[in-house]
């Protein structure tokens, strides 16, 4: 559904949504977390987390003020998100996959790799389970 300010989506895949999304109003959801990670506002309906750093309302009253206070910048939470941010994922320069192939270059460096895996016997199958299960397997 497509209105001028507003998209409702039933697609799996969100990242675009995400990206262009200004706000967003959730139920409790991983996703959640995600967005607050793009320094956006969030706003969702008695929420059951233990750690909400967004606006979580209890009634619906006064929902669409809430909204608007929000869209123009009274947004009590972004203080929180910035501290979230800073300390769970600093680096928003575009390198963080760079800095993972040079730290598992510099492992593999380090410590090799090794000619065989010592796996159990359940995890041996598992693996094949598994193998045997996806699209990937002949």
């Amino acid at each position: 559904i497509l209105s001028k300010n507003l998209i409702i989506s039933k697609d799996k895949d969100i990242t675009r949504l995400l990206q262009i999304a200004d706000l967003m109003i959730s139920d409790t959801s991983s996703v959640v977390y995600e967005f607050t990670l793009l320094d956006k506002p969030v706003i969702t309906l008695d929420s059951k987390s233990k750690n909400i750093s967004w606006l979580n309302l209890k009634t619906t009253n006064n929902f669409t003020q809430k909204v608007l206070d929000i869209l123009n910048g009274l947004d009590k939470f972004k203080i929180q998100r910035e501290y979230i941010i800073k300390h769970y994922h600093p680096y928003n320069d575009g390198k963080s996959s760079s800095r993972m192939i040079d730290a598992t270059i510099e492992y593999k460096n380090l410590y090799g790799i090794p000619n065989k895996r010592n796996l159990s016997i359940l995890r041996k199958f598992k693996i094949y389970k598994n193998m045997i299960n996806s699209k990937l397997w002949p």
